[in-house]
């Protein structure tokens, strides 16, 4: 089945990147002349999708005010504003009318995947239609994301911000997935966190108890602002290429 629609989390404070988000919401920070979330949705219009659902909170009207409809994107926009239940769970929840009941992208809204990989992740998808397919990254430790244990292809298993050194994976929940709507009830039926928020962990863990989710290996580095240390690379890595 051809993904049509993309649920966008793009809710977040970004404390973290703080003084630069004090006035700007994170996905709004300009790299290469323009906000990193306007990267992320014209990947989106590259990739073939015609609609996407942002879900904000913090400043939402600078997203609202500078990307209107997406008529200029050639990407229909939507927006919900995240009030209530906090977290990514509760975030993507906010997607469950807007994606109906067709299988759907989910990515954050302050990172970046590469085109490629966002092509292996829909063909992936075209060819093993099942509950869910994530994009993995490979990292050092995933301490500071989600740790994924895989059998094969298939996970098995997430843990939320694990310890340092503590993990025996080395794959990263990149936040970029193609999920049918049987996630939406997989997050219903999970508890909140000791945060008191609705994780998206929790939630694709129990998806993965009730059917096939798998992992696509990430093949190039995201772009992920987290914090302040994390612009200059992530501008350079925008920036086009100078002409020959």
């Amino acid at each position: 089945m051809v993904i049509r629609k993309a649920v966008v989390l793009a809710a977040g404070r970004g404390q973290r990147l703080h003084p630069y988000t004090l006035l700007t919401p994170k996905p709004m920070l300009r790299l290469a002349g323009r906000p990193l979330l306007e990267h992320l949705l014209l990947r989106l219009v590259a990739l073939g999708l015609k609609e996407a659902l942002i879900v904000t909170g913090y400043l939402e009207e600078e997203i609202r005010a500078y990307f209107g409809v997406g008529s200029t994107l050639g990407l229909a926009l939507h927006y919900h504003r995240q009030a209530g239940e906090p977290g990514t769970g509760a975030a993507l929840q906010a997607g469950r009318e807007f994606a109906g009941e067709a299988p759907f992208l989910s990515t954050w809204g302050d990172a970046l995947f590469a085109a490629e990989d966002g092509q292996r992740l829909l063909a992936t998808y075209a060819k093993r239609p099942c509950h869910g397919i994530l994009l993995l990254e490979r990292t050092d430790d995933p301490h500071q994301g989600a740790a994924v244990y895989l059998e094969g292809d298939r996970i098995v298993r997430l843990v939320e911000k694990p310890p340092p050194g503590t993990s025996s994976s080395p794959w990263n929940q990149s936040g970029v997935a193609v999920y049918t709507p049987a996630i939406f009830t997989a997050l219903d039926q999970v508890p909140l966190s000791v945060r008191g928020e609705r994780e998206l962990t929790a939630g694709v863990q129990a998806l993965a108890a009730a059917g096939p989710v798998y992992g696509v290996q990430m093949q190039h580095p995201r772009i992920h602002l987290t914090t302040p240390a994390d612009l200059p690379a992530a501008e350079t890595a925008l920036r086009p290429a100078p002409a020959l």
